[in-house]
């Protein structure tokens, strides 16, 4: 009897509201974490977000935190003891605030949040959507563990959203079905696109973004010391911020190439756009890392390409599926920085091309690779919406 009422208190019977969603990401805030605010920002105007806030799970909702563990209660405590002690109280609790506040959709940024969700979203029984953008699909091989959940949350997820097709094609080969598998590169914002086309009349290349094994950022000064030899007043700007930064600095001095290379930090969009307008094109050497870590599609590539600048970049995830090689940038293979020194040097030697390929690039980038065809993919999938009333194109 005692566990029926208790049954009865907590139950939820209200129906979900259609376009309530709750997103899911450990680092909301994060500089790289443009895509996270974009989906806060944009999928829906009725969101939650839980997230880590002064290292505890926390609920966001318009500006007001409200911490997971506050939920908990001495009724809530003995309801999950007697009918949910196979899982994790806070699971409890996350799932039952989810029933609780009628949230449809359950978003997860990664698949790390989404294993972490599944306690969760079998509590609430929300729709579940998961993003797989890279390091959470190749890094440490999470796919060849023993203790292997994966395959769980495919079987529990409503749509597995891939970053790449590369991604795609990996879970489909590790017993993703194919109906949950939609690819949707996250897209580049509106105001690269409307920014001014570089004139390419300089000698300046930039790259912008982490400072990571991945993106292999010594491979460029590797490049850049060929190119200063056939172009003395070649520049560089570097901006970003990681874990390899001061090597690359040492890297910088042992070459001579501090009157050519600058590390200027994390810039703003509205700095990163202002040094853009002077650029000649976007360089990228990504290559798989040691521990197996590799890119989904770059947001830097697709927001260079938006903004009308030639890309050369490696042969790797979905850089291939952006970058049209010889028509809005060039490829070359991964570790090969003295074919990255040639398409620099090629670039600088060749004015017309480098503004047809950035005139190319802008308008590829529109047609497929835009913040709005990103949305209107993702939000057709979880919640049945084509404003448009055009056919998503990735999936």
């Amino acid at each position: 009897m005692m566990k029926i009422m208790l049954s009865s208190l907590i139950k939820t019977d209200r129906k979900a509201v259609p376009e309530r969603i709750l997103i899911v990401a450990n680092e909301v805030d994060r500089y790289t974490h443009t895509f996270v605010r974009a989906h806060i920002r944009d999928l829906s105007k009725d969101s939650y977000v839980l997230t880590y806030k002064h290292n505890r799970k926390t609920f966001l909702r318009n500006g007001n935190e409200i911490p997971v563990h506050t939920l908990s209660t001495k009724l809530t405590r003995i309801a999950w003891m007697l009918r949910h002690s196979n899982m994790g109280y806070e699971d409890y609790l996350i799932g039952h605030f989810i029933r609780a506040h009628r949230i449809g959709h359950v978003l997860a940024e990664f698949g790390a949040e989404g294993l972490g969700m599944m306690g969760g979203v079998h509590v609430s029984k929300s729709r579940f959507h998961v993003f797989f953008r890279g390091y959470d699909v190749f890094k440490n091989l999470p796919m060849e563990s023993p203790q292997n959940y994966y395959p769980v949350l495919f079987s529990m997820a409503t749509t597995c959203f891939c970053v790449s097709r590369e991604i795609l094609e990996y879970l489909r080969a590790r017993g993703c079905p194919q109906e949950k598998l939609v690819w949707a590169p996250s897209g580049a914002d509106h105001r690269f696109f409307e920014h001014p086309l570089p004139d390419c009349t300089g000698k300046k290349f930039i790259y912008y973004g982490r400072f990571v094994p991945k993106k292999a950022p010594h491979m460029l000064l590797l490049a850049m010391r060929q190119v200063v030899d056939r172009h003395p007043d070649a520049t560089l700007i570097m901006a970003g911020a990681g874990d390899l930064k001061p090597l690359c600095e040492h890297l910088i001095n042992h070459l001579g190439l501090s009157a050519h290379v600058s590390l200027p930090g994390a810039l703003s969009q509205d700095d990163l756009l202002r040094e853009i307008k002077y650029c000649r094109g976007f360089v990228q050497h990504s290559m798989v890392a040691i521990d197996g870590d590799r890119e989904g599609t770059p947001n830097a590539v697709m927001e260079a390409s938006a903004a009308g600048l030639p890309v050369i970049a490696t042969r790797h995830g979905g850089i291939v599926d952006v970058i049209e090689d010889g028509i809005t940038g060039y490829l070359v293979d991964e570790g090969d920085h003295q074919a990255m020194a040639d398409r620099m040097c090629r670039l600088i030697d060749d004015t017309e091309t480098c503004r047809s390929m950035g005139r190319a690039g802008r308008e590829r980038v529109r047609q497929q690779f835009s913040k709005e065809v990103h949305n209107r993919i993702v939000k057709s999938r979880i919640f049945g919406i084509n404003p448009t009333g055009q056919t998503p194109t990735h999936v």
